[in-house]
C-alpha cells in the first residue's frame, strides 16, 4: 500500500492504492469525500516496467477495464468522526456515472471536480453530491489521472497518458496545455499526480517514471525537479500522488 498525504491550506488530499481497490480521500474543513473504485485486473506481458535492471523478476502490470467485476465507482462523504453523511455515483458512463474515477479537488466555492480516467472526463458536483457541470478533456488521451484547482479557480488535470498538464477555466475551456516526453530537466515522464501552492504559484508535478518531482509555475514555466530513483533519503520508488 502507498499512502502519501499533502496539506495545502485548509484542503488536505489523501491517496490510498492497492491492487484491488485505489481510492483517494479529500479533507476539507470537517469533512471528508472519498473516492472508491474497485476494479478489475489482469496479468499482461510487463511493457511498463522503467526499471528493468533493478527488477529481475517479471512483474504484472494492472491493466484497468470497461467492465470492471466489482461496481463501486462512487463518492462517498462523512464527517470528520467517520460518520457516514451520503454517497453518490454507480458504474456508468452517463451524468453522476464513473468507471475510473480518480482525482478529486474542491475549488473555494465548494465545488468538488472528479476525473475519470476511463471516461475521460471531469464532473463537477456541489458538496451534497448534486451534479453542476461535466465536460471532456478531450484534448487529453485516454488516460486523465490527478487534478489540482488553484484560488482563481484554473482547474490543472495530468495526462497520464501524454505526459502533459492541462489548464483549464472552471467550465471546462482549455486554457493551456504543456508537457513534453522525456527525462531531461522541464520534461515529464509518465506525470501522475498533481499539488500546488496558491500562495507561490507553483504546481508539483509528480512523474511514475521519472522517479521525481517537477516544479512549474501556472503558467507552466519549469521552476525545478527534486528526487531520483532509489530508496534511500530524497529518493522515490514507484511515485504516485
Amino acid at each position: 500500500i502507498l499512502m502519501i498525504q499533502c496539506k495545502m491550506n485548509k484542503v488536505q488530499t489523501l491517496l490510498l492504492y492497492n491492487f484491488a481497490l485505489s481510492f483517494a480521500i479529500l479533507l476539507f474543513g470537517n469533512t471528508i469525500f472519498i473516492i472508491v473504485d474497485s476494479y478489475a485486473k489482469t496479468e499482461t506481458k510487463d511493457d511498463d516496467d522503467e526499471n528493468k535492471k533493478d527488477n529481475k523478476k517479471k512483474k504484472s502490470k494492472i491493466k484497468f477495464l470497461d467492465d470492471p467485476n466489482v461496481q463501486s465507482q462512487y463518492i462517498q462523504k462523512f464527517d470528520s468522526n467517520g460518520n457516514f453523511i451520503t454517497s453518490w455515483g454507480i458504474k456508468g458512463k452517463g451524468d453522476s456515472e464513473f468507471l475510473h474515477p480518480h482525482g478529486i479537488a474542491i475549488d473555494n466555492n465548494d465545488r468538488i471536480y472528479a476525473t475519470d480516467e476511463l471516461k475521460q472526463d471531469i464532473q463537477v458536483f456541489n458538496t451534497n453530491g448534486e451534479l453542476l457541470d461535466r465536460w471532456n478533456a478531450k484534448e487529453a488521451s485516454k488516460k486523465i489521472e490527478g487534478l489540482y484547482v488553484d484560488s482563481d479557480g484554473f482547474v490543472y488535470v495530468v495526462d497520464y497518458g501524454e505526459s502533459t498538464i492541462l489548464k483549464y477555466s472552471n467550465d471546462g475551456e482549455l486554457i493551456k496545455k504543456w508537457g513534453k516526453t522525456g527525462n531531461k530537466t522541464g520534461e515529464l515522464r509518465r506525470a501522475f499526480g498533481i499539488e500546488g501552492i496558491n500562495e507561490q504559484d507553483l504546481l508539483y508535478i509528480t512523474e511514475k517514471q521519472n522517479n521525481r518531482i517537477s516544479v512549474f509555475n501556472s503558467n507552466g514555466n519549469f521552476i525545478n525537479t527534486f528526487g531520483s530513483y532509489g530508496t534511500g533519503d530524497g529518493q522515490f520508488r514507484h511515485l504516485h500522488d
